[in-house]
């Protein structure tokens, strides 16, 4: 009886773990669709670890852009043009056909 709560307790120790660790890895990486495309060649020449760090870069583009889309704004305009402040600094950008 012994063995069996000891082979019990073991079995938990490293099983827990484990499961948190899958949970948070699917969580930040889709794993069910990264591995769906690698298995299913749609990966291109790609191994598996850079399938997985193609979908990160892929989402931190995604947070980048709407970080920069928030904190930008137009500050002037003219005729044809609009000044947009960026924390990447100021732009000009034409304006749309329609409002010229």
């Amino acid at each position: 009886m012994k063995l069996n709560t000891r082979l019990t307790f073991c079995c938990v120790a490293v099983s827990l773990p484990l499961a948190v660790l899958a949970t948070g890895v699917a969580r930040s990486h889709h794993v069910l669709l990264v591995l769906s495309h690698y298995f299913g060649g749609r990966a291109g020449n790609c191994t598996l670890a850079e399938s997985f760090q193609g979908e990160a870069l892929s989402r931190l583009q995604a947070q980048n852009i709407d970080a920069v889309r928030a904190s930008s704004r137009v500050t002037r305009k003219d005729d044809r043009y609009s000044l947009w402040s960026t924390p990447y600094g100021g732009f000009w950008m034409p304006l749309p056909a329609a409002t010229h």
